[in-house]
């Protein structure tokens, strides 16, 4: 039942109900009216929350509406229509909300990878790129180096997902770091650590690490599952509807296909120039 409280955050105040109006009403003008169904929502999602309160609330519904046709017209299949559905509607919900988000965007900008047959969307594992309060790019990536095992371990061990995709989006501050050359040198840090950090240990379980995981499984054997790393950065210049694809190869992988290794590449020519494709063949010390 949606409730008419207010939320107050830091001064800034917002009606539950007419967020939650907002979003059913461009839901039912991209999709028609009851596809999009999200009367359980009882809160606000925080998606909506960080956006209202930075004064991005119209900038974001318009891209996000734009985003939804986009993807409407490339799902042809009623399954894929489906899964869509369902992800829209998780939008709206306060607990996975900013998750299911980053889904939409990484469908966006990797449909025609997953259409063509380049990658399969069950072997990617979706997460958000922290946030980070400080502008050293490296000392960041040192405190975030268990980041990617710490969200989505469980899922590379248990469902053999073997490319994880970590959407930087633009709640928030609008950079990790200071700019976006110091945000590139966060990415491939962060992407270089998760590779290198706990290779060589024999002794760190991914239970230590990951609160989800319950098997015997070393960091060290989901590092070996892992393909790769893209990272799609929706903060870069001025503009919050901009998007770049950073690709990074794990050279310690041991199940790397071709596909994947396809996929990497090609995903940061699915953003433009300021994209990043690292293989770390010579940079793997």
């Amino acid at each position: 039942m949606i409730t008419t409280d207010y939320y107050n955050w830091n001064g800034f105040q917002m009606n539950v109900a007419e967020a939650w109006d907002e979003y059913q009403d461009m839901c039912d003008d991209v999709f028609g009216m009851d596809v999009v169904n999200i009367h359980s929502v009882e809160s606000i999602n925080a998606v909506l929350l960080h956006l209202m309160f930075l004064n991005q609330f119209v900038a974001f519904y318009e891209n996000l509406k734009a985003l939804l046709k986009r993807l409407k017209e490339k799902m042809t299949s009623e399954e894929d229509k489906e899964k869509l559905i369902k992800i829209v509607e998780q939008v709206a919900n306060p607990c996975g909300g900013e998750l299911a988000f980053a889904e939409l965007v990484m469908l966006d900008r990797l449909w025609p990878l997953f259409e063509n047959g380049t990658l399969n969307p069950d072997e990617v594992a979706v997460s958000l790129m922290c946030q980070t309060e400080d502008m050293n790019p490296y000392k960041m990536a040192q405190e975030h180096r268990l980041m990617v095992m710490e969200n989505v371990g469980d899922e590379i061990m248990d469902e053999d997902k073997h490319i994880v995709v970590l959407v930087k989006a633009p709640w928030n501050s609008n950079k990790c770091c200071e700019n976006d050359v110091a945000d590139a040198l966060y990415f491939r840090s962060v992407a270089r650590r998760t590779f290198f950090e706990y290779y060589s240990d024999d002794d760190t379980e991914l239970m230590d690490i990951n609160d989800y995981y319950y098997g015997d499984a070393l960091v060290k054997d989901a590092i070996e599952q892992l393909n790769g790393i893209i990272v799609i950065d929706m903060t870069v210049g001025d503009d919050n509807d901009k998007v770049v694809c950073h690709s990074f190869k794990n050279p310690n992988s041991q199940v790397m296909t071709k596909n994947a290794d396809t996929a990497l590449l090609v995903a940061v020519l699915t953003g433009d120039e300021l994209g990043m494709y690292e293989d770390f063949e010579s940079d793997n010390y």
